[in-house]
């Protein structure tokens, strides 16, 4: 079974026992034995034969005398260290395609309409990197939206992928005149945010 598969069972399983859990009354699961406050924990009756057939068995709990106090954001320094890498790798994505729309590292700014920086989702498994942008990339601001952008799209849909599963950038961030491939000097220019880019991707 492909992963998608297994995640999409997965999904459908606790469905399933969430609206078993609704009918069955439960509210809650009961405290190890000998803890305090076993008492406030007192089992209710049990669900029918049908209930216990279709999900695993649970003790139904009454519901708590004091109503329950809505938990409270999580500190900061309690948020997953990885997390906060996701978040701050956002954020300098972000921070570097404001960069470089005013950048003038190199000739091709100089006709560029705006900067392209990428598309896609900056925390995926799989990234593409094409050359430069091309007449609609320059006009839309994105990747490959163009024809070779279509191919690239139906290529991505084969491989089981969302277009927006993946993440797709350029090598360099502005339009060569005509559609020419870049220059050396030109990528030179653009590498150290490629190479920034990707390694926060």
């Amino acid at each position: 079974m492909n992963p998608r598969d297994e995640l999409a069972r997965i999904a459908s399983d606790l469905r399933t026992h969430a609206e078993w859990l609704i009918e069955s009354g439960a509210t809650g699961l009961p405290e190890a034995e000998g803890t305090a406050g076993d008492e406030a924990h007192r089992p209710l009756s049990k669900p029918s034969a049908a209930a216990r057939s279709s999900a695993p068995a649970i003790a139904r709990v009454a519901p708590a005398e004091q109503p329950l106090a809505r938990p409270s954001a999580p500190a900061a320094s309690s948020i997953s260290p990885v997390l906060r890498d996701v978040a701050a790798s956002k954020l300098r994505l972000v921070e570097m395609a404001d960069e470089i729309r005013t950048c003038t590292k190199c000739v091709l700014h100089g006709a560029r309409t705006q900067t392209v920086f990428a598309r896609g989702n900056p925390a995926a498994e799989l990234c593409f990197v094409g050359e430069g942008p091309g007449a609609d990339e320059d006009r839309l601001g994105e990747p490959f939206v163009g024809k070779a952008g279509q191919l690239l799209d139906r290529m991505i849909g084969a491989m089981g992928y969302a277009r927006d599963d993946v993440y797709v950038c350029n090598i360099v961030k502005c339009r060569p005149p005509d559609n020419r491939k870049p220059e050396p000097d030109e990528m030179a220019s653009c590498k150290p945010y490629l190479r920034e880019q990707l390694e926060l991707v």
